[in-house]
Order: C-alpha cells, then sequence, then structure tokens
C-alpha cells in the first residue's frame, strides 16, 4: 500500500491558525503503574477516555497541550530504556542522550469528542527535563523545569530542529520547577525552594522581576493559572498535609478549596474558568477528582488500581468541518495518478487520507502530514498507480479525498477518476 504524498498545484504558505472560542475540553492525565506510564485524554463530562500513541514515559515525567490544541511537550523519564530502539542516525545526532527528556511535537485527534492522537515530530532538549512541561500562550515556546535534582532550573526553549534551552533561573540556588505561562503570556508561575522552604514565584518571560507570592514556612507547589489570569491554584501543605488553595496573582485572598486527610495535588484550572481538576489520593491510589474553582462540591472521575496525575486541561478551539471537494481527474496508465481537490479550512491546515475504488474493494492510500491549504487553489495527491493493485484498476474509478483539521474535525468527499491509455 503506498502512501499519499501531496504535490502542490498552487501552494502559498497560510497565515497561522486564528483563536477560536472553545466549545469542548478533555482532560490530560498520566496513568503510572508496575508496567509503564501511560498517557490519556479524557472528556470531563462523559468520563470517557482515549490513550494516546506515546511510548511510556516513566514516573515523574509530565504532559502539556498547547492553547490551541495542536501541540503535545511531554518529559519522558525512561529514555535512555529506548536508545537501542532508535534509528542508528537519530543515535548519531543526539550522542550521550539524557536519562530525562523533553519532547514536542504536533497533534491531533481523530474527532472533535476526543479520540486517540499521533505525534509525528519528537524533537530533543539535550538537558534532562522533569515534571510536567508549559506551552506559551502562542504555542511559540515551552518552559521547563531542567537540569538535576538538586539544582533544577526553569528553562525556556522555542522548538525546532536547532532549538537551544535558555535557563531564566541560572543563579537560584535549589530547585526551580513546576512552570505555569500566564493567559496573556506576561508571566511565568513556578515553584522553587530558593528560600527554603518551596514557595510559588512569579517572573517574566525573560527571568527578570523575580518574586516571592507565597513567602511561608509551608510547602507550596504545582501552580496554574485561572483562564482570567488573575488567579492561581496550587498545592500547600500549611495545613498539615497537601491541600489545595487558591489565591489571587500577587498572593492575596487565599482560599482553601479542599478539606480531607488525603493528599491533593496537580491541580489544573478549566479552560471556561469554573473548575479545578486534580489528583488525590483518598482511596489509596491516587484518582481524579473536580472541584468548583471556589471550592464546595468535589467530584470522583475515575477510581482505577493506578496512580492518575492530572496534567492539562485541554480547549478543542474549533468544531468547524473542513469543506473538501473531490474533483473529477483523469491519468495516463502506468504514470502516476493525480487526484485533485479543493479544501476550504479556517485554520488553513489540513491532514489528507485518500482511498480509491479497485476491483477487490477499496484502498487506502495513508496519511500526509499536515499541509498548508488555502482557499480557491486546486490541489492534487499523488499516487503511483502501479503501487495499488495486483490488476489493473478500471478504466473509470472512484476515490474518496478526507480531510482532518488539527482540532480533529473531518470531512470527506468523493469523485471519479478515468484511466487512459497513452
Amino acid at each position: 500500500m503506498a502512501a499519499a504524498t501531496c504535490v502542490v498545484a498552487a501552494c502559498t504558505a497560510g497565515s497561522a491558525a486564528p483563536s477560536f472560542p472553545a466549545t469542548h475540553q478533555r482532560l490530560i492525565f498520566i496513568a503510572e503503574a508496575a508496567f509503564g506510564t501511560s498517557v490519556y485524554v479524557m472528556d470531563a463530562d462523559t468520563g470517557g477516555r482515549h490513550e494516546l500513541v506515546l511510548p511510556s514515559l516513566g514516573v515523574n515525567a509530565g504532559v502539556a497541550s498547547s492553547a490551541d490544541g495542536t501541540q503535545l511537550a511531554y518529559t519522558n523519564t525512561t529514555l535512555s530504556l529506548l536508545l537501542d530502539e532508535l534509528p542508528p542516525r537519530v543515535r548519531r545526532r543526539h550522542p550521550g542522550l539524557p536519562p530525562s527528556q523533553l519532547g514536542f511535537g504536533t497533534f491531533t485527534p481523530r474527532s472533535a469528542a476526543g479520540g486517540s492522537l499521533f505525534l509525528y515530530f519528537v524533537g530533543s532538549s539535550q538537558i534532562p527535563a522533569y515534571g510536567r512541561p508549559a506551552w506559551s500562550p502562542d504555542g511559540r515556546e515551552l518552559a521547563f523545569a531542567g537540569g538535576h535534582k538538586g539544582q533544577l532550573d526553569i528553562y525556556l526553549l522555542r522548538p525546532g530542529r536547532r532549538a537551544r534551552p535558555i535557563n531564566l533561573t541560572p543563579n537560584s540556588p535549589g530547585n526551580d520547577q513546576d512552570p505555569s505561562w500566564s493567559p496573556d503570556g506576561q508571566t511565568i508561575a513556578f515553584a522553587s525552594n530558593r528560600g527554603g522552604d518551596s514557595d510559588i514565584y512569579l517572573m517574566t518571560p525573560d527571568g527578570g522581576d523575580v518574586h516571592d507570592v507565597t513567602d511561608d514556612r509551608a510547602r507550596e507547589r504545582y501552580p496554574d493559572w485561572a483562564p482570567s489570569g488573575s488567579s492561581l491554584v496550587f498545592t500547600s501543605n500549611r495545613s498539615g498535609n497537601n491541600e489545595l488553595y487558591s489565591s489571587a496573582r500577587d498572593g492575596t485572598d487565599v482560599h482553601q478549596l479542599t478539606n480531607d486527610a488525603a493528599d491533593n495535588q496537580h491541580p489544573v484550572w478549566s479552560p471556561d474558568g469554573n473548575w479545578i481538576a486534580f489528583s488525590s489520593n483518598r482511596d489509596d491510589e491516587r484518582d481524579l477528582y473536580l472541584i468548583g474553582a471556589r471550592g464546595g462540591t468535589e467530584r470522583q472521575l475515575t477510581s482505577t488500581a493506578t496512580d492518575e496525575i492530572v496534567q492539562d486541561w485541554q480547549p478543542l478551539q474549533d468544531t468547524i468541518l473542513p469543506r473538501v471537494t473531490a474533483l473529477p481527474s483523469h491519468a495516463l496508465r502506468g504514470h502516476p495518478i493525480y487526484l485533485r481537490y479543493r479544501i476550504r479550512e479556517n485554520s488553513h491546515r489540513v491532514q489528507l487520507s485518500a482511498t480509491i475504488t479497485s476491483p477487490h474493494g477499496e484502498i487506502g492510500l495513508g496519511f500526509t502530514p499536515f499541509l498548508h491549504r488555502l482557499p480557491n487553489h486546486t490541489y492534487a495527491l499523488r499516487v503511483d498507480d502501479d503501487s495499488l493493485y495486483d490488476e489493473p484498476l478500471p478504466n473509470r474509478a472512484s476515490f474518496c479525498i478526507s480531510a482532518s483539521d488539527p482540532s480533529g474535525n473531518t470531512n470527506r468527499r468523493c469523485s471519479t477518476i478515468r484511466l487512459f491509455r497513452p
């Protein structure tokens, strides 16, 4: 079966994808078990979940989605066990890979309701990375805790082939970790024990204007911003065990949200600002829970034998279907086949697949990467016809083009292709 490759008839790079109102939301969490760590997405309303297609990440790993829901970043603490499985060219390009590493890539769900996600590009920071990374609101940069335990710093990375991390906290003693980017992109919250106890600090994305907003003797970790940018939620043991607290961004107006004997940690705010998801071991294993943004009624989301740790609450920004038109096409036998189509998609980015009907049924032609496609342009998928079939196609065959946008919305249209003898 041949993979379809795109031949551009008139291709101009599209502009960056616009922002859309969030209408669907999904939790991202990791499940740690003796046999490995898996990553899942969950519909917080229905409880439906899907495992992401990623290698086992190991314990103390982390995952984050970009604000537009099209990019993934994760830390992998078991990569050293996988080095022998990497292609030789990758091992030569990245000698001495650290045992804990940052990966990033582009992904899309199969459907807007929440499907499997496929990572098709992975890069590395070349610096050991720990815990949950954080995307900037525009999806251009990543903040993550890197270095070695006992001396972690907050790094900034612009993903790409030649990416080089920038240390934002080079002179800080101890551990700086758990970065969280404010919705306006102007501030990074993080946890640091530079003063002895772990507090929540704020700084600008260039590492400046650092100040402590929870200056006390308790241990605070895992800050996360409200969508409004006016509040933070974090974990603190100021009452004895780990509970959830919220505060204004300057550390005032503190509210205790949870109150029980368990460890309640890893809070993330819902995209609409109404809920906070968190992990708690009140049933021995850590499960997922919801609580209102000001406390109150709680709801348990999972009850399993694995440790489930909240990572992110991902908005699905776009639920508009791509408009694909399959156009009548023709080709000479023994020559490449070109399946013509047009696309209208508000993000200008689509992943394409195609099928063509043979005497023995429908043949799948594989998937393209995400491609920029503009309206009012005619494009074509090129397929080597010699690899399609054991018997010749009929003189007139049907084909179908499917287009998926970065939020997983998919549309499919069909037409016909005529084959002529040269």
